[in-house]
């Protein structure tokens, strides 16, 4: 879906022509009919759509249904990574936020649809917000001292990975890794599919040509573990979302100690 057209006002006129009526459409649709409002600036749309709306035809009832909120949480939690990069843009255009788009901002960067760039923006902006709020709801975490912990056991760590039995054939060595760090903070009957693919989505961002085994087998261990807190609720989405950005920096800050692990095969 796209607009194809010079300007949102020239997009709702073309809806308004449709033979089942803009009122219908809306009602049939919802906001998925609007998505590709988003497609124009922001601060276009906001001085277009309330007259474009009434040229339409609509009536008072009908204009109130429409809702630029629900077109940019709908695009956040979609499943389009084309849709998301667009609602970011027009948060970094100073769209308003409140507690159901920072809702939506959360499920988005856990869900990892949208390319990493924006879910950055996205819970950068979400950041600002929540500060000049008072109302953080990020609350302070310092993984490092756990992330120590394994660094300082991951011998043991990586022999209990070699010991252990999964059912999936799928589990080699790396995935069993992040199990045991799971297991580290969750009870092992805990980690499903969701946290599968999450650690394949997380390994393509290390290719063994370019980083070498133990770098990605304890990469693989910590963030099994950052998983397994998710799932216990002992950290939130958002906690979760920072643990990973701060890996990287405390695997770098121990680089030395990181690159002699012994790793099985």
């Amino acid at each position: 879906m796209s607009s194809h057209e010079a300007s949102p006002y020239a997009f709702i006129a073309k809806l308004a022509q449709h033979p089942e009526g803009l009122g219908s459409l809306l009602t049939r649709m919802g906001f998925v009919l609007l998505l590709p409002l988003l497609e124009y600036p922001y601060a276009d749309v906001v001085e277009q759509l309330p007259n474009a709306l009434v040229r339409a035809g609509l009536d008072e009832a009908d204009r109130q249904r429409v809702s630029l909120r629900d077109v940019v949480c709908g695009a956040l939690r979609s499943d389009s990574a084309y849709w998301t990069g667009l609602a970011v843009t027009w948060l970094e255009a100073g769209f308003p936020l409140d507690e159901d788009v920072a809702t939506a901002i959360e499920e988005m960067v856990k869900k990892k649809v949208a390319v990493q760039q924006h879910r950055h923006k996205a819970f950068q902006i979400m950041q600002r917000w929540k500060r000049r709020l008072n109302k953080m709801t990020v609350k302070s975490y310092d993984p490092f001292p756990e992330w120590s912990s394994l660094l300082a056991k991951f011998s043991q760590m990586d022999q209990l990975a070699t010991a252990f039995r999964s059912p999936n054939p799928q589990d080699d060595h790396l995935v069993k890794l992040a199990i045991i760090g799971f297991s580290a903070s969750s009870p092992t009957e805990q980690w499903g599919r969701e946290e599968f693919h999450a650690i394949c989505r997380y390994r393509q961002d290390m290719p063994p040509a370019e980083f070498s085994r133990p770098w990605i087998a304890f990469a693989c261990l910590a963030f099994g573990h950052i998983l397994g807190l998710r799932r216990s609720g002992r950290i939130s989405a958002l906690q979760e979302f920072h643990a990973e950005a701060l890996l990287p920096g405390f695997m770098s800050i121990h680089v030395d100690e990181i690159e002699q692990l012994s790793v099985a095969d």
